[in-house]
């Protein structure tokens, strides 16, 4: 597999340009200790970095081919697991970052995550890093999935709304 990137030619590059970028301030703060995902690409969440991929996506994206799974069938938890959810405002106060004090944001807390799966008794791999329980870090990309799910069964619920709507509109 090649690291080449199409903007900038390596996954080198495109780190070392999100690094400059975030040295300027102007964006991502890429962390520096994240964990290593299945292609063993470099995280992106550390300690100084507050929201990006740990790992599994890397720079580039996430492995997904078909050809490389097995087992595969359908996510069974969607809207309810998503209206579960608790999304925050906070103010960070990092104990192993000075840095990442006093600095509001918005998120999730990981506790919350793993209590979550725990209620719903399904483990999402890798939401929630807890190998060092003084430092739990979350990876809000692997909501995605329950997030669309929860998105197509609202589909499905405005859909039978609307033909409600439209059989009680015809019998006016």
């Amino acid at each position: 597999m090649s690291n080449l990137n199409p903007y900038f030619g390596s996954s080198s590059s495109y780190t070392s340009y999100l690094n400059t970028l975030n040295s300027q301030g102007s964006c991502c703060n890429v962390g520096s200790a994240g964990p290593t995902g299945p292609t063993g690409s470099p995280g992106a969440i550390g300690p100084t970095g507050p929201a990006g991929p740990t790992g599994s996506a890397g720079p580039t994206g996430s492995a997904s081919d078909a050809r490389d799974k097995t087992n595969i069938r359908p996510i069974t938890i969607g809207l309810n697991f998503v209206q579960s959810l608790n999304p925050v405002h906070f103010t960070w106060n990092m104990r192993k970052d000075e840095n990442k004090r006093g600095i509001p944001d918005h998120g999730f807390i990981a506790q919350d995550l793993l209590q979550l799966q725990n209620v719903y008794g399904h483990k999402i791999p890798d939401l929630v890093d807890d190998s060092d329980p003084e430092y739990l870090l979350a990876n809000y990309t692997k909501l995605l999935p329950m997030l669309t799910k929860a998105i197509q069964e609202l589909d499905v619920k405005v859909n039978n709304l609307k033909k409600e709507v439209d059989d009680i509109q015809k019998q006016i």
